[in-house]
Order: structure tokens, then sequence, then C-alpha cells
């Protein structure tokens, strides 16, 4: 939805520089914030209002460890 925002933005800009520009940079924002927390790991703990976070540094390493941990 991010890229298609920026496209929208880009195609607009003829029409209104201010406004496509805006589309644009909005556009971009939402695509930063979102490709930053593609690797946030969210653990739900019970008696806690918000979920702990946490980035791991080798998320495929910590997925197999999980997995092999709740196996067990």
């Amino acid at each position: 939805m991010s890229v298609a925002l920026i496209g929208f933005g880009l195609l607009s800009l003829d029409r209104s520089v201010l406004l496509g520009g805006a589309f644009a940079v909005a556009g971009a924002v939402s695509l930063a914030l979102t490709y930053r927390k593609r690797y946030t790991l969210r653990v739900q703990v019970t008696g806690r209002t918000d979920p702990l976070r946490c980035f791991p540094a080798d998320p495929q390493a910590l997925l197999a460890e999980l997995e092999q941990a709740l196996a067990d």
C-alpha cells in the first residue's frame, strides 16, 4: 500500500506539485516505518497489556530454536 501511495503521489505531481509531493513523502515514511519493523519478535505475556518486543540479529536461527524448544 505504501508503494501504491508513492506511485500515486508521483503520478499526481503534474496536477499539483504540493499534494503529489505530500502523498509521495507520506508513502515513503510509511514504507520506512514498515520496513524497519519487519523482523520484530512480539511475545504476548499473561498479565501484561502490551507485548514484549525485540529485534533479533538472526531471525531465522531464532525461529529454528523456538520451533525446536516448542517441539520438546
